[in-house]
């Protein structure tokens, strides 16, 4: 698998944090933290990854689940006009 983000890694840490003298120790190694622009980048795709492995078209389809999910964003509505022309 890719290698974690800074918050990935506190999120699947949570669990096991424990704190010592009032303060949360966490035994992973935390990565840098992401530029802001690197960052949105990164979860724009991981977002997209996500929501394209949820869609179902069938193979028939006029259609692809990319050109649905830019439709979707509102990035696309030309191809939606022309679905709905036909």
């Amino acid at each position: 698998m890719a290698r974690k983000t800074y918050g990935e890694v506190i999120v699947a840490e949570k669990d096991k944090m424990k704190m010592v003298d009032g303060i949360f120790i966490i035994e992973a190694k935390l990565p840098p933290r992401m530029h802001y622009e690197k960052a949105i980048t990164y979860y724009s795709n991981k977002l997209d990854d996500y929501w394209l492995s949820q869609l179902d078209i069938k193979e028939n389809s006029k259609i692809t689940k990319k050109q649905f999910l830019q439709i979707l964003k509102g990035r696309n509505l030309n191809s939606l006009f022309e679905l709905i022309k036909e």
